[in-house]
């Protein structure tokens, strides 16, 4: 984020308790709400990232480990050189609606779009774009940064409106982040709740909230990631579990062998395919909101379960701009080309692109633009349509790839997702270091799907 933005800061009126110097709840306003109601459009890979820059870092348990394997692991070892840049680099489906926000914590860049000119100039059409740097064309030629012409989508923030909220309404926010309109009932419920009975107990402070302040407490998003990931699977067995929904999509069972410690049926580690570190990787990949939702927004979400709970609770028509604007509150999507497999466990909806096309004027300038800027029906002379390059494709011609990591490969997975690749030497190793006879350790095969990933006693997330 740059410097300046850093220095934005949004008013807040709060009541503390005197006695135990806490903050009892907020009154806020659409700018403040918006701020709130945005986490839930974030990537767990840049809420990680985030919080690491953060003058006093924090750790939130596998999900750091998860992105600290993808720093590691090489670069040749992804089905393409972008791919490790992307899930380091998590993009928001919605930065663009973000970036009007007061106070936008995510710094990610906006995207940039790459032209293969000599193709496009040519009127030769098909996948000559990307939203990515350092890639090259069928052809060969490299790509060539463009600027997008393109039309607001309706999310323009007005005197009145924000970028979600609406109207100039104000709202009772708690510590642990529920979200209600502001009202007498509400206020002196709260207090009830509290056992506050005296007002002398309270005091109103103002407050300045500014990026390293605004954030919710993101441990609560990985608040059990250090327990087992496999050990719902292994305390029921080899088998599948039956399932009490149907995969999306009859999605892929995911095989693994599992080392398991005997004495205490504790997994110490797997040996996966690449088709389960694509998936575990593109964890990183998913918007909060999709997270909570996922879960059943499970109450060991806290403070964030409260958040959603709030947003879905509030009435459209009085305060949130329109019922598209809830949905993509609750039902995030993922960013353009970030998803994996389409077959994959926990399958969540990719950002629709736009069409785009491609002219250049009778003078000789080259513009790139979008279907909000053109006529469909009447595009004009020379016009041409360009399509999207894969970015996880090994080759430009390529218009398929499987996940993010390069296969045939295995690799280790530790129980608090640590990823690397597999060595016989790196497993005695660890089963050193966790002293761990050779005596004590069993092999079981585990099968992954759909409501194992959702449900491992609902502590994988």
């Amino acid at each position: 984020m740059a410097s300046n933005e850093q220095k934005k800061i949004v008013k807040l009126n709060v009541m503390v308790h005197r006695k135990l110097n806490q903050v009892v709840f907020a009154e806020a306003d659409k700018d403040f709400l918006d701020i709130l109601f945005s986490f839930l459009t974030i990537p767990l890979g840049t809420i990680v990232r985030l919080l690491r820059k953060q003058s006093h870092p924090t750790v939130i348990g596998s999900l750091n480990n998860l992105h600290t394997s993808v720093e590691n692991l090489e670069e040749r070892r992804f089905q393409a050189e972008i791919c490790k840049t992307m899930l380091l680099g998590t993009r928001n489906a919605y930065g663009d609606e973000c970036r009007k926000l007061e106070l936008n914590i995510d710094d990610t860049e906006p995207t940039s779009f790459y032209l293969c000119q000599p193709c496009a100039s040519k009127r030769i059409g098909g996948s000559l774009l990307s939203t990515f740097d350092s890639r090259h064309s069928s052809c060969g030629s490299r790509l060539t940064p463009m600027t997008l012409r393109s039309r607001p989508n309706g999310s323009e923030v007005d005197g009145e409106d924000g970028v979600f909220v609406k109207g100039m309404a104000t709202f009772l926010v708690t510590d642990d982040l529920q979200v209600t309109p502001l009202s007498t009932l509400a206020t002196f419920r709260l207090l009830n709740n509290l056992g506050i009975t005296d007002a002398v107990l309270l005091e109103k402070k103002s407050l300045d909230v500014d990026f390293e302040q605004q954030g919710p407490n993101y441990r609560s998003v990985s608040a059990r990631t250090k327990r087992s990931f496999f050990c719902a699977t292994i305390q029921r067995g080899t088998k599948i579990l039956s399932l009490k929904k149907k995969c999306i999509n009859n999605c892929k069972k995911i095989h693994l062998k599992a080392t398991v410690r005997k004495s205490d049926k504790k997994v110490v580690y797997a040996e996966a395919g690449e088709d389960f570190v694509s998936f575990i990787f593109s964890v990183l990949t998913f918007p909060l909101g999709s997270v909570v939702e996922l879960l059943d927004c499970s109450p060991v979400l806290g403070c964030i379960a409260n958040l959603y709970k709030s947003v879905k609770e509030l009435n459209v028509d009085r305060y949130l701009k329109s019922e598209d604007h809830k949905v993509l509150l609750l039902s995030p999507k993922l960013a353009l080309q970030y998803s994996c497999n389409k077959d994959q466990p926990l399958s969540i909806s990719e950002a629709k692109p736009h069409n785009y096309y491609y002219k250049t004027s009778s003078w000789g300038e080259a513009y790139l633009f979008d279907e909000t800027f053109l006529d469909i029906n009447n595009p004009g002379e020379g016009t041409v349509t360009v399509n999207l390059l894969n970015p996880k494709s090994p080759a430009p011609e390529a218009t398929k790839a499987e996940g993010f990591v390069k296969g045939p490969a295995m690799f280790m997975v530790t129980d608090d997702l640590v990823v690397t690749p597999f060595s016989s030497i790196s497993c005695i190793t660890y089963l050193e270091e966790l002293k761990v006879p050779f005596s004590d350790i069993e092999e079981k095969v585990v099968v992954i799907g759909d409501e194992e990933v959702r449900y491992p006693n609902k502590n994988y997330l």
